[in-house]
């Protein structure tokens, strides 16, 4: 198994050249593997954290290769891997590639456009062009964790997700008691109030909700999180630096792709090493303990 799939890691362009029948046998295999639950949980006090991809082919194979220099235990996407850019259909099969190879030390957690309800509309069913295929992907995204409790320490204890915090729970334990996902789920859907005068949660332009920081204090303290790290959305200042720090610094929103909707993006990724987070190298967070 192993083989046959890290030929694609040694040269990644050779992705492409799967036919119809390899990518239904990546797929079922892919599916087999991932955990098919809502919330995960690990220990690991080095990994990298990867925002929204959208097709960017080049700087995901940027990131696949620093976790694969041996450098970090585990590397988490955050999701969004498909829609809006070039190269959707490379993207989210190398990253399968890349979970049948490293199973635990790679997670995929689903964004909002790992539904029908979006990428029908956003470019991924026309670039998959073919109906099993498409029906199968959707299905191996309903498998798919929508957030991850990383333990760093015994005394630091933090969340990544797609979008925020939800309004349907209050304690995450609630994910793990027969939990139904749905395409509106708040945990990939919501967005921080970057006004910290708002309260509670607001209706948004999305259709969806907004969350404020007095909720969001309340949510972190009831669940034991010094911080939670999430992507989803670019403001004016996540265009320019690829990432903003918000709510008393326990909040970090970050973005891995390029470009979003024709809006020039500076890249990023996290790199969490014990209480550090890093970008670019530079510490731009210290997570309290």
């Amino acid at each position: 198994m192993a083989n046959k799939y890290s030929v694609y890691l040694k040269d990644p362009s050779k992705i492409a050249q799967l036919t119809k029948e390899q990518t239904l046998e990546l797929l079922d295999t892919a599916s087999n593997l991932l955990e098919n639950k809502p919330l995960l949980r690990i220990t690991t006090n080095k990994f990298l954290v990867v925002g929204d991809i959208h097709g960017d082919f080049d700087a995901l194979k940027e990131y696949i290769s620093q976790f694969m220099s041996g450098k970090f235990e585990n590397i988490i996407f955050l999701g969004d891997y498909i829609d809006r850019g070039k190269k959707q259909l490379e993207c989210i099969c190398i990253l399968l590639v890349l979970k049948i190879l490293y199973l635990g030390k790679v997670i995929l957690l689903r964004g909002n456009h790992e539904t029908t309800l979006v990428n029908s509309r956003f470019g991924f069913k026309e670039v998959v062009n073919d109906n099993l295929l498409y029906k199968k992907f959707n299905l191996l995204f309903m498998k798919m964790p929508i957030a991850i409790v990383v333990k760093i320490s015994n005394n630091t204890t933090i969340l990544c997700a797609h979008g925020g915090i939800s309004e349907r729970i209050a304690k995450l334990e609630e994910l793990e008691k027969n939990y139904v996902v749905d395409e509106y789920e708040p945990l990939f859907w919501n967005d921080p109030a970057w006004d910290e005068n708002v309260k509670g949660f607001i209706s948004n332009n999305r259709g969806t909700k907004d969350f404020g920081k007095d909720i969001f204090l309340k949510f972190m303290q009831a669940n034991n999180l010094k911080l939670l790290v999430r992507s989803h959305q670019v403001t004016p200042k996540i265009a320019k630096q690829g990432y903003d720090v918000c709510f008393d610094d326990k909040l970090l929103s970050i973005f891995s792709c390029s470009e979003y909707s024709g809006q020039e993006v500076n890249r990023i990724i996290a790199k969490v090493n014990n209480n550090d987070i890093k970008i670019n190298d530079k510490i731009i967070l210290k997570i309290d303990q």
